[in-house]
């Protein structure tokens, strides 16, 4: 978040500002494969160039908050559904429930 903070107060860009939000989205979306938002970070200085790399959170935090939301994302209404390779894919709720002993 160091660079998101770098970003907003002082217009230096030293990096993408990566937080859960956009971790999510962009392994939903399939750019990234991580398991770590500083590892998406990475990936993406990598993958964007760096004329992007300032207004990308800012881009799609409301839409991270909104829409693609960790639980319940709402896919439907969702204008990239027909191209996000993790739309409409339900998971299965709870735990499988153990036996009792008997």
């Amino acid at each position: 978040m160091a660079y998101l903070c770098l970003s907003t107060a002082w217009n230096k860009v030293e990096g993408i500002g990566v937080d859960v939000h956009i971790h999510r989205i962009t392994n939903r979306l399939g750019w990234v494969n991580t398991k770590t938002p500083e590892a998406t970070r990475i990936a993406l200085q990598e993958l964007l160039p760096r004329s992007v790399w300032q207004p990308f959170n800012p881009l799609l935090v409301g839409f991270g908050q909104s829409i693609c939301r960790p639980v319940g994302p709402k896919c439907g209404d969702c204008l990239c559904n027909d191209i996000c390779p993790s739309a409409n894919i339900k998971k299965e709720s709870g735990k499988a429930k153990s036996k009792k002993k008997q």
